[in-house]
């Protein structure tokens, strides 16, 4: 019953994770953040079946290997992760550190018998750089779905990652009880419905391609805001004609409160009225455009 119950949960991650592909790739215009996502999740879906006791003799004699190769999946998280989270990703040296690092290990496990390696070290520092990642672009996003959605699945991952970490701890590869296997696929499961269908009630308005720096309008426009979230408008562009983006490290919760609003309001505001999607954005653009008209000034 178990090895049943296995199965079928590892039969429904594929499907949410097909179906999630399945959007990613339909959602237009298709840009890099929804065809690295597609990726990862396509890895994912030969690692859930590669990794069960259950299912794993599908890969026949070449399962070390494949094993190793799927390692490579939590290169593609780490990737897909920067791209769900923040609108502007940039890599930075330490990602190829990583990287080079990562596939040493895949290298190291079939020749050297070394899969702990890979569990104890480097899913570890996954998920302590995705806290990172999520932590610091979260002041900044002025998508409000997203900043709500990436806390607790933060605190879901973390929470199935250290589950997971410590219970191949405590049974280590063969030894595992006949429960072990499904009680993983069910976390994960449940955290890839959690996903998927986030993802396909918000996902097009992360997904889009756009460029983070440009304003862009989706379904709401101005004429969709309230009168409060107008006249809300209104004050932030004669802030702003004052010269409140002078300010060094300006914060949205800082010019909320100079504003007498909430953060929320000025969020949506400003996404939704302005088609920011990040705070940072936003005020740079108001400094282009005050440099700008500097510029075209012949009496300064």
């Amino acid at each position: 019953m178990l090895e049943t119950l296995d199965i079928a949960l590892r039969g429904g991650i594929v499907t949410c994770l097909l179906l999630l592909i399945v959007h990613l790739l339909s959602i237009r215009p298709l840009g890099r953040k929804a065809l690295v996502f597609a990726l990862a999740s396509t890895l994912m879906c030969l690692h859930v079946v590669e990794v069960s006791p259950n299912t794993s003799h599908l890969f026949g004699d070449r399962r070390v290997w494949f094993s190793a190769l799927l390692m490579l999946d939590t290169l593609f998280l780490v990737w897909a992760c920067m791209e769900f989270f923040q609108d502007e990703c940039q890599i930075r040296w330490y990602h190829y550190a990583y990287a080079a690092a990562n596939i040493a290990a895949v290298i190291a496990v079939p020749v050297l018998g070394l899969p702990l390696l890979w569990l104890f070290v480097f899913m570890p520092a996954l998920f302590l750089y995705l806290l990172v990642v999520v932590v610091r672009s979260d002041d900044c996003d002025l998508i409000e779905s997203r900043r709500r959605f990436r806390k607790w699945f933060c605190i879901e991952v973390a929470a199935v990652g250290l589950t997971i970490t410590m219970l191949a701890w405590a049974y280590p590869f063969g030894e595992q009880p006949a429960w072990v296997a499904p009680f993983i696929a069910a976390m994960v499961f449940f955290l890839c419905v959690s996903l998927v269908v986030w993802v396909l009630q918000n996902g097009d308005d992360v997904f889009a391609f756009t460029d983070p720096n440009r304003p862009h309008h989706g379904l709401e426009t101005k004429n969709a805001l309230s009168i409060a979230e107008s006249a809300l408008l209104v004050r932030l562009e004669q802030a702003m004609e004052k010269g409140a983006w002078k300010e060094e490290r300006l914060t949205i919760a800082e010019l909320a409160n100079a504003l007498q609003t909430s953060e929320h309001r000025l969020r949506r505001g400003i996404n939704k009225g302005l088609g920011y999607r990040n705070f940072s954005a936003y005020i740079n653009e108001q400094r282009i455009r005050w440099a700008a008209t500097e510029f075209r000034d012949p009496t300064k």
